[in-house]
């Protein structure tokens, strides 16, 4: 089986998506994250609120529509990004 490039596979399994479908998705799950981080204040959760389900929802939308031989490679990216903000937290004093 002969070589093929990377970059020849990737531009062969990518799937072609309409704007207008992406921005629509997009703002659907924005809107959707809104109202539940609303009904979470509203119900006083200290958990989440408004932005955190929009954010976690418009990330969940994205990495939805990303093509098959993308999203591994979003996910490992994702979870480098959520380590390095946890290991930047300060620890409570308990654990030290």
């Amino acid at each position: 089986m002969a070589h093929v490039p990377f970059s020849v596979i990737l531009a062969e399994e990518t799937l072609v998506m309409d704007e207008t479908k992406l921005f629509i998705d997009l703002g659907l799950s924005i809107a959707v994250g809104l109202l539940v981080g609303l009904q979470r204040e509203r119900a006083g959760s200290a958990i989440a609120g408004i932005r955190t389900f929009s954010l976690i929802s418009l990330g969940g939308a994205v990495a939805a529509s990303l093509p098959p031989n993308v999203a591994p490679w979003a996910v490992v990216a994702g979870l480098l990004a959520v380590r390095s903000v946890l290991g930047s937290l300060p620890r409570s004093g308990r654990n030290r």
